[in-house]
């Protein structure tokens, strides 16, 4: 089954944590891949201790991909690729692949869509992949057995909040 926690609200990563841990606890090995995030995450210590894997973006990111140079997208698109190599290499090895900013690394152009179509294609039927982000392409929205759109009404961050740790991090 597809999984999909989208929209422009906060809590997408935080639903797909929710429901991992869920997972996990009926017996069920899990792995998570985080894209677009340097595994400084509050919850990772937490999932980590729980015997969830979580895999996270190895490349260190000095703000958002629209604020980067040239080559620290660049470094950042190999990274990716990596990551997304080693999520094909080990999907047989959990019964969920979370894979937390997906939709960011499509919109971003680090992974090809159709590349990801082909994985969902394949997995889905098999194991339970969850995906969250921004922008999640139609295409694979259609595919999606579960999508949850997360809708911002008001955030501390529009009145000049910065994020905070254990809440946002």
């Amino acid at each position: 089954m597809l999984h999909v926690y989208t929209g422009d609200g906060k809590g997408k990563t935080t639903a797909a944590t929710g429901l991992t841990i869920r997972f996990a606890g009926s017996g069920k090995r899990v792995c998570i891949f985080q894209f677009l995030k340097d595994g400084t995450s509050s919850e990772l210590c937490i999932l980590q201790n729980a015997g969830i894997r979580v895999i996270p973006c190895q490349v260190e990111t000095k703000g958002f991909f629209w604020t980067m140079e040239d080559e620290e997208k660049e470094k950042l698109k190999k990274e990716t690729c990596r990551n997304f190599l080693k999520v094909k290499d080990c999907a047989d090895k959990f019964d969920m692949i979370v894979l937390d900013e997906l939709a960011g690394v499509i919109s971003d152009k680090l992974v090809e869509k159709e590349e990801v179509i082909r994985f969902i294609s394949e997995y889905s039927r098999k194991r339970e992949i969850v995906i969250t982000g921004r922008n999640i392409p139609q295409e694979i929205i259609d595919m999606a057995d579960y999508v949850s759109e997360i809708k911002c009404v008001k955030h501390p961050f529009y009145q000049g909040h910065m994020a905070q740790k254990g809440i946002e991090y």
